[in-house]
């Protein structure tokens, strides 16, 4: 692998990395700013949404986080192919949710197909596709919603006092 093909692999990587984070720590700014103008975020089953254009995927992801009281993406397998300023990327991710009350969650182990383009900003995801491989309902227990909202709000000042 060249230098260049290298450098390119770490900065789709990092894209992946930075969105699963942004919407962990459910930083919506530093989330629009991940996506082309004209992208597309379709989210298959169970979901069956899909939202077209930057602003459409921010107000998006904001209804859908507004759903649960918890949320993690943690991505793991990444995989890309280049080619010259655009790329295919393939994520693995588990992500684990709960409800506003707590009681019902799921876990699920999805895969993203992303096409992502080289940008004046660098790279942007100008189509990521989610298709889940496993979902299960779960309890997720232990106070998780209470601490949630501490780590969240510590992440938050965080990034405000980086800014």
């Amino acid at each position: 692998m060249d230098d260049r093909t290298l450098l390119d692999h770490y900065a789709l990587r990092a894209l992946g990395e930075t969105f699963a984070s942004a919407a962990t720590r459910r930083d919506f700014a530093r989330f629009e700013t991940l996506w082309t103008h004209d992208a597309v975020w379709d989210l298959g089953d169970p979901f069956k949404v899909r939202y077209e254009g930057r602003e459409a995927i921010a107000e998006g992801s904001r209804r859908l986080l507004s759903r649960w009281n918890f949320f993690a993406q943690m991505p793991h397998a990444f995989d890309a192919e280049i080619r010259g300023d655009t790329a295919r990327g393939y994520w693995t991710v588990h992500t684990l949710f709960s409800d506003q009350e707590g009681f019902g969650g799921r876990t699920s182990i999805a895969l993203y197909l992303d096409e992502m383009v080289r940008t004046p900003e660098g790279w942007r995801f100008a189509v990521r596709r989610l298709r889940t491989l496993y979902s299960a309902s779960r309890t997720l227990e232990g106070g998780v919603g209470k601490h949630y909202v501490h780590v969240a709000t510590y992440l938050s000042n965080m990034a405000a006092l980086a800014a």
